[in-house]
């Protein structure tokens, strides 16, 4: 995206938003942008950790020609910055696209919510102008809050709270009030409100999910993309609970995080001391003093202490999405979607090839054959494990959230669910691996979703697209801008926006899943793909790359001990005991254990 200071105000792009107007600017790609445009009040002050409340709107005419700060958080990676956090509380904002040719029918919307494991991530990164333009639909990008400002749960709080106030799930609670926003006024922006489509990668396809089973969320979108997602809630308990409570919380709960701060403020020598000291206080003086925070002091006490020595930490996973009963189903995303109990729109959900490649240096920190440097790089020391390690975390994460979830829907709305697997894998070595190569790594898709290359300083994949591959990228991109477009407007990809492109099949019991985009090449084509851990672990047991059963049993074994906690293991994008105790069964008696 150019730099804000280069769009000037285009009156042409004047549109009215309840009781004022926003005045946007005019790329020469033939799109009209606005940035910047608030859908709720600042979540600031007594209103932290509260649910959003709708914007109050403004008189006169509102600029929206830069964007606004992005929801506090660490730095990407591959930012270049000092801070050890950037971002502001003050953070409700969205971003529209829209082809400034006129039309005489509303355009379908597509509404997109940005990645970053819900602890980072910009909503201005995507540059929606090649896919309004190319597609003639509706794009909005949405900023909502993260990490534990998003996500955060303590019986404090909940005194005297509504149960949205009280969930705990204030960023989903943020998307569906974006959502909200684009119900009442992206006709305005000539899009249609009855034709809304949710999108999003990783965390952004997580946070998808959530809103297909959130009965808050029902009637705001008529179709949903989900690409890279999960399905995990937890249980409110691990968000609140200390961590030796009768029913554990995990380290960074809201528990632990008082304590620690109590420590950092020097009204505590140690957590011991800390629990003392809270003996005295009621839910009064508790919410307060976790209200009066600077968000800088919160997010630095929420880290591992080991990352406060480091300039840039490391991902620092605070619990997230809550199973609460009331944002979000009691039993969790995946029993809804079992049950039925979800919003009925066609789906459209898939996965890349090699997710984990790229997703091991980010939760693998400890595996013997990766070598962390300071300065970020890494070595991989072992590199035939390193491509094993990722293949089958990929496979699992393709299992539990593309294939699991679609045979879930499948079951209540047969027809209306589409699947994909991105292949497409003609990067450039990075510099910082070595001849170590990402393949289809997580997240390379959206590029092509997007149609270009330049989605921000967070996104380095943009550096290892060169050569013969740009021209294979941007034929496969742009038929996957078609199968999307054609989603958006009328539910299934088909063949695509112009009718031209091979069809896509509904998934149905054989696992009719479309590959995007095979090597270097923009080929795309239906395979079946059945998905289960049990196929997995057959494959595993019979995998020539390892020489004996004791490999496989070491191989296994690492995989669960050494992936971080973070978005591995607890997602169920990991290898569990029970996957081992079905290895030792298929190779010991070959068969599996069902």
């Amino acid at each position: 995206m150019a730099n804000p200071s280069d769009h000037q105000p285009d009156w042409a792009t004047r549109r009215p938003v309840g009781t004022g107007h926003v005045v946007g600017f005019r790329t020469t790609q033939g799109a009209d942008v606005w940035l910047g445009v608030p859908y709720a009040e600042p979540p600031v002050g007594t209103f932290r950790w509260r649910a959003p409340r709708p914007h109050q709107g403004w008189q006169g005419d509102r600029l929206a020609v830069a964007p606004a700060a992005p929801a506090c958080q660490p730095p990407s990676f591959g930012v270049e910055t000092e801070d050890r956090y950037i971002g502001q509380e003050d953070c409700l904002y969205l971003n529209i696209w829209a082809p400034s040719r006129p039309s005489l029918e509303p355009r379908p919307v597509i509404v997109w919510i940005h990645g970053g494991s819900n602890m980072r991530g910009q909503a201005h990164s995507y540059d929606a102008r090649h896919l309004t333009v190319s597609q003639d639909v509706v794009v909005v990008s949405v900023t909502y809050r993260l990490g534990l400002f998003g996500w955060f749960r303590h019986p404090a709080l909940r005194t005297g709270a509504d149960p949205a106030d009280a969930s705990g799930n204030y960023g989903t609670l943020d998307l569906i009030c974006a959502l909200r926003w684009v119900s009442e006024h992206i006709a305005a922006f000539g899009g249609d409100p009855g034709k809304v489509t949710i999108a999003g990668n990783s965390a952004g396809g997580w946070n998808v999910f959530s809103l297909l089973t959130s009965p808050l969320a029902e009637g705001l979108f008529h179709r949903a993309v989900v690409q890279s997602g999960a399905v995990l809630t937890l249980p409110p308990s691990l968000g609140e609970n200390l961590v030796d409570a009768a029913s554990p919380g995990s380290p960074r709960s809201s528990g632990e995080l008082l304590l620690q701060l109590l420590i950092d403020d020097g009204l505590a020598a140690d957590r011991q001391d800390a629990l003392r000291q809270l003996e005295g206080w009621d839910a009064a003086r508790t919410a307060d003093y976790l209200r009066s925070k600077d968000s800088r002091e919160l997010m630095w006490a929420i880290e591992d202490p080991t990352s406060r020595r480091v300039a840039h930490p490391p991902l620092a996973m605070a619990p997230i999405m809550f199973a609460d009963g009331y944002v979000l189903p009691k039993d969790g995303i995946l029993s809804a979607l079992r049950e039925g109990a979800f919003s009925r729109v066609p789906v459209l959900l898939g996965a890349t090839r090699d997710e984990y490649r790229i997703l091991l240096f980010i939760f693998g920190r400890t595996l013997s054959f990766l070598e962390h440097h300071e300065d970020d790089g890494f070595t991989v020391l072992d590199p035939p494990r390193f491509y094993l390690a990722g293949d089958y975390l990929s496979q699992i994460m393709q299992i539990e959230g593309v294939f699991g979830p679609a045979r879930a829907i499948c079951a209540h709305q047969p027809g209306h669910v589409f699947c994909y697997r991105f292949d497409w894998d003609a990067l450039d070595p990075a510099d910082w691996l070595g001849d170590v190569r990402l393949g289809a790594a997580h997240g390379l898709e959206v590029y092509f979703v997007f149609g270009h290359l330049d989605l921000g300083a967070e996104f380095f994949h943009h550096r290892l697209i060169s050569g013969a591959a740009l021209e294979s990228f941007s034929e496969l991109s742009a038929r996957i801008m078609s199968y999307w477009g054609a989603f958006a407007r009328d539910g299934t990809p088909g063949r695509g926006e112009a009718g031209v492109l091979p069809h896509w099949p509904p998934y149905d019991p054989d696992g009719a899943t479309m590959v995007l985009g095979r090597g270097a090449t923009a080929d795309v084509a239906c395979v079946t793909m059945a998905g289960t851990r049990d196929d997995l672990i057959g494959r595993l047991a019979t995998d020539e790359r390892f020489p004996d059963p004791a490999s496989r049993h070491l191989f296994i074994d690492e995989l669960i001990a050494g992936t971080d906690l973070g978005l591995g293991f607890t997602t169920g994008h990991s290898f569990t005991p029970e996957d081992h105790v079905r290895l030792r069964a298929a190779v010991g008696e070959g068969k599996l254990i069902r």
